[in-house]
């Protein structure tokens, strides 16, 4: 068995918190398969494993409570705990069951099996009877009396009738006479956008609560000229931090709505503020956005004091 830590994805649960989601790739003879766990995941296995096993050679990641993990680093810490683990797992019949349910095997899939093949039915249409063959054509009749009166006359009734002449081919249309055209410099007529079509093409805008939840839901929802319109009426709400400690500048660059975080920054929004996890907006942003948020939180200070 061959297992590996492939990818660490951000997701959200179902009270709508973030967290880690490591993705661990495990391939068993021809059979390559993948499931998601999060650090909670992996040290329930732990304890699980350690009434048996005891502690392993490879030292397990703890939780860090304090300060910014390395998610990196702890990623190679678990993939050489989780390899060591599964060649020792074996023997402990309690650590190996609790290490099945966590790489959790799909099923082989059973063969199809192949329906009887069914006899061909036999036709009750008669064949067609063949075609008959065509028949030959009758020879011009024979008139004796064209030897005692004209020869001549006979056999010109015995020849065919010369064919008619081919009709004379009709006269060719004269040509069209070349369109005028436009004498330079003269403008070409436009039609104005009726009212019905401009209001199409624009669309109504959705307008949500001056609350902190009617923020978060224009920021989920990327739309940006929400996000201005709720801060116009209280920009103190650029600071909110929902139930679950996300803040919204947090939470913008997470979904990475660069131009929504740097609206929200430039309100107030502190991108060093943490969330229960200890983590800030500076930590999941994209590198290209973490100078942008400390600049425009600079930028609202000289400007609010």
């Amino acid at each position: 068995m061959d297992i590996r830590i492939v990818d660490v994805e951000w997701a959200l649960d179902d009270a709508g918190a973030t967290y880690q989601a490591y993705v661990v790739e495990i391939a068993r003879g021809l059979k390559t398969w993948a499931v998601r766990r999060r650090y909670s995941a992996f040290d329930d296995l732990r304890r699980a494993v350690s009434k048996e096993l005891g502690p392993l050679a490879s030292p397990f990641p703890g939780k860090n409570l304090f300060g910014r993990a390395d998610p990196a680093k702890r990623q190679r810490e678990l993939e050489a705990w989780l390899r060591e683990l599964a060649l020792a797992v074996a023997p402990a019949p309690a650590a190996y069951a609790a290490f099945t349910s966590f790489i959790r095997e799909p099923p082989d899939a059973a063969p199809k099996a192949t329906p009887p093949e069914k006899p061909a039915r036999r036709s009750i249409v008669e064949p067609a009877p063949p075609p008959e063959p065509p028949k030959p054509p009758s020879p011009p009749k024979w008139d004796p009396s064209f030897m005692s009166s004209d020869p001549l006359a006979g056999l010109a009734d015995a020849l065919p009738e010369p064919l008619p002449p081919k009709p004379a081919p009709k006269p060719k249309p004269p040509p069209k006479p070349p369109r005028a055209q436009k004498p330079e410099g003269e403008a070409v007529r436009k039609f104005p956008q009726t009212t019905a079509r401009a209001t199409f093409l624009t669309g109504g805008a959705k307008t949500y609560a001056a609350t902190g939840e009617g923020l978060r839901d224009a920021i989920k929802a990327g739309d940006l000229n929400g996000v201005q319109d709720v801060l116009a009426r209280d920009s103190s709400l650029a600071s909110y931090q929902d139930r679950q400690t996300e803040s919204m500048l947090h939470l913008a660059a997470l979904f990475d709505h660069a131009a929504i975080a740097l609206a929200l920054a430039a309100h107030g929004a502190d991108p060093t503020v943490t969330n229960a996890a200890g983590e800030s907006a500076l930590d999941v942003a994209q590198p290209s956005l973490r100078s942008k948020l400390t600049a425009a939180r600079e930028a609202w200070k000289q400007t609010s004091n």
